[in-house]
């Protein structure tokens, strides 16, 4: 999703979107929804703060950073998961926005 935030507008008019917003490298996949029961994990507190749910074998499986409200569930892509990437699209310009939307003066009405 991008915010206001992500697009730059140059000064001929062009839209430059962010390199945080244009990430292109994705991988895809369903996971069915279960519940974890809390007791499977052992939990510990990182140097930033984070809350970590590790397994049986150490490895991160949960993490909640508190300051940024934000709970990930760590888990690795299967090998069936469909790979893709997207390619930067040229920035649009203006001028040829407003004509393919059949812009005209008459959209606008000066309300005094």
């Amino acid at each position: 999703m991008r915010t206001n935030s992500d697009i730059k507008r140059k000064p001929n008019n062009e839209l430059k979107i962010d390199k945080l917003a244009a990430q292109t490298k994705r991988t895809e996949f369903e996971e069915e929804t279960i519940r974890y029961r809390t007791t499977d994990y052992h939990w510990i507190v990182n140097d930033n703060g984070n809350l970590l749910g590790l397994n049986r074998d150490n490895k991160v499986c949960f993490t909640w950073q508190p300051h940024g409200s934000q709970f990930t569930i760590h888990t690795e892509a299967p090998e069936k998961a469909v790979k893709f990437n997207i390619q930067k699209p040229s920035a649009l310009q203006k001028d040829d926005v407003l004509k393919n939307i059949g812009f005209t003066d008459e959209w606008i009405k000066i309300v005094k």
